[in-house]
């Protein structure tokens, strides 16, 4: 019997709405990935509004939530140490990412 959680009828396309974008920032590269958070409920599957970020950085590769919150995109409070590592440049390049994929 197969399983219906996984079967072809239930798995959703989300590949166009997640996107990649790349950075030059004191001759350092940095590759950021974005994919907007889903969520399932009885009408089906819908953005919260939220984006999983996985940032490669001179300092690391970090992962983490971006949220909007007064005009700005904010890291997830929960992981101040990655806002000190990556700098007020990155977040402000990482919010115009998504806010150029969001017009």
């Amino acid at each position: 019997m197969e399983n219906e959680s996984t079967s072809d009828s239930n798995l959703v396309d989300c590949s166009s709405a997640a996107f990649k974008s790349d950075y030059e920032m004191d001759g350092f590269h940095l590759y950021a990935f974005f994919a907007p958070e889903l969520f399932y409920d009885d009408d089906g599957l819908d953005a919260t509004g939220l984006y999983q970020i996985t940032l490669l950085h001179p300092t690391g590769q970090y992962l983490f939530t971006m949220y909007p919150s007064d005009g700005f995109w904010k890291i997830d409070e929960e992981k101040p140490y990655i806002t000190e590592r990556i700098g007020p440049e990155t977040i402000q390049w990482l919010g115009d990412e998504i806010d150029s994929h969001n017009p």
